[in-house]
């Protein structure tokens, strides 16, 4: 007799999660659960992905991502991971929406979205393949935008903002009157914060956009909207008599140079300048600039402007007297000088026309006069020329007054003279003019008197024991007297093979002097 057993031997198992190791043979039971995409105890029916994963809304902290709802009648919800793409899990998150709103982003990075389906079969959890996709967050927007209040507002408006943190290569401005349409040329750089736009209509309101550039993304822009002023001077000119300048909210009258405003504060009326300007102590380092008193009652003060020819100032000042002295200026330079009027009335400060002349520093003097060589008619000389640029010198010299030259004058390379031919025994004045590039010095002042001439034809008559008669010739100028100084003599005697010193001493010497003619 047979007995027959019935085995129920599965011998493919579903898709296990590790594989068959774990599957049951006899019941076909995934004991660790199914892999992705499967579920049920068997692991033998899919789950779908979710379907139709879209990305919206990006800005610089995150974006909204959306899919089509499952079918799977399993369905418990989905869960959604967003990673960077150096795999940095920002998000890992389940919902039962079909949507997530995904926050707390980083500016300009890109990422991948994982979206899977959450499904409870046969008591177990199972979860489909993942859905992805990839999004990047864009800049980050400047902030705080602010708009400033300026002179000139009827044609301009100017702005200022923050800057996001992050890396900014750059910003495009749009703006226009009802869209942000125009654009901003040249756009601002990355490390400016205002910018301004002209051209623009009076009394008009605009919207004005502020898109930041980033290393590779643009931010959303960041948007106001401001007008810009009415323009008050337009008719008749604000009723002001010279200018008319709008100013926020309103509109205010000015005097050109020359002009004060009246106490209606739009007419204007004249003022007077200095007047007899003019400039004495002159110097190679300044001078002084005087004016006559202002007869305005609402005077207040004087303002002198000193300026090369160039129009570099280099003095710039206010006083209130009527004289200005000026120093510490380079030689040799030419200066225009303006002088105005400064008047206060009723609040309202106005200036004159300027004042205006002509004037130069001198060039630098030598210095350091010294006689070095001095004969009976020769005056040697040497100086210390000046800083700065010597084309020449002119030397004049005379008895009394300097008033013959030298000829030829030393050259700008000389630092020595010598005159010739003069008178012995004579006092000489000796002027020396140092000649710049433009202008001449004071002269350097010196005095020094020739040597007196010497008598001449010593000769020796009559000569006894105990006397001598000397006579010369006097010289060619005015003699008052002489000086005749004597004394002893030494003298060497040979005798012989000795050598004997004998010490005669003249005792009672009996001079006769005698000049011959």
């Amino acid at each position: 007799m047979f007995t027959f057993v019935t085995l129920n031997i599965y011998t493919v198992c579903g898709h296990c999660q590790g594989g068959d190791i774990n599957c049951d043979t006899t019941s076909g039971v995934c004991s660790a659960g199914c892999q992705d995409g499967w579920k049920t105890q068997i692991c033998k029916e899919t789950v779908d992905p979710p379907v139709n994963l879209t990305v919206t809304d990006i800005t610089d902290e995150g974006f909204k991502v959306t899919w089509s709802p499952s079918p799977d009648p399993d369905l418990q919800g989905y869960h959604v991971v967003v990673p960077e793409l150096d795999m940095t899990t920002s998000i890992n998150q389940s919902t039962d929406q079909t949507w997530l709103q995904v926050v707390g982003l980083t500016s300009e990075t890109d990422y991948i979205i994982g979206v899977t389906v959450l499904v409870l079969s046969d008591g177990r959890w199972s979860q489909s393949n993942a859905t992805t996709t990839e999004a990047t967050t864009i800049m980050s927007s400047s902030t705080d935008l602010k708009f400033d209040n300026v002179t000139e507002t009827t044609s301009m408006l100017s702005f200022t903002w923050v800057p996001p943190d992050g890396v900014v290569t750059g910003y495009r401005i749009m703006y226009g009157q009802e869209e942000a349409t125009e654009q901003l040329s040249p756009s601002p750089g990355p490390g400016e914060r205002s910018a301004l736009l002209e051209g623009l209509q009076p009394d008009t309101m605009y919207t004005v956009a502020i898109i930041t550039i980033g290393v590779r993304q643009e931010s959303l822009p960041l948007i106001g909207r401001n007008a810009t002023e009415s323009d008050e001077c337009a008719t008749v000119n604000g009723f002001c008599d010279q200018i008319c300048t709008n100013v926020p909210g309103s509109y205010s009258c000015f005097c050109r140079q020359g002009f004060v405003l009246m106490a209606d504060a739009h007419g204007c009326e004249s003022v007077e300048p200095p007047i007899k300007l003019a400039v004495s102590d002159v110097t190679d380092k300044g001078f002084n600039i005087t004016w006559s008193q202002s007869p305005d009652p609402d005077l207040h003060g004087y303002r002198v402007v000193v300026s090369t020819l160039d129009l570099s100032t280099v003095v710039h000042q206010y006083t209130d007297k009527t004289s200005f002295l000026v120093f510490n200026l380079p030689p040799d330079t030419d200066y225009v000088i303006g002088a105005t009027s400064l008047i206060w009335t009723d609040g309202w400060q106005s200036q004159s026309e300027a004042a205006v002349i002509q004037t130069y520093t001198v060039m630098s003097s030598s210095t350091d006069l010294k006689f070095i060589e001095v004969t009976e008619s020769t005056l040697r000389f040497a100086w210390v020329p000046p800083d700065g640029v010597v084309t020449g010198y002119r030397i004049m010299y005379g008895q009394e007054e300097a008033t013959e030259r030298l000829n030829p004058s030393p050259g700008p390379g000389d630092r020595s003279a010598l005159l010739e031919g003069l008178q012995p025994d004579t006092m000489y004045t000796v002027e020396i003019i140092t000649i710049g590039v433009r202008q001449e010095s004071l002269p350097l002042l010196g005095q020094n008197a020739t040597e007196m001439s010497s008598s001449t034809d010593l000769q020796f008559v009559n000569v006894t024991e105990s006397t001598l008669r000397v006579t010369w010739v006097p010289p060619d100028a005015a003699v008052t007297g002489y000086r005749i100084m004597y004394g002893r003599i030494n003298v060497m005697v040979n005798k012989g093979s000795r050598r004997l010193l004998q010490l005669r001493v003249l005792v009672d010497l009996d001079f006769t002097l005698q000049t011959r003619h």
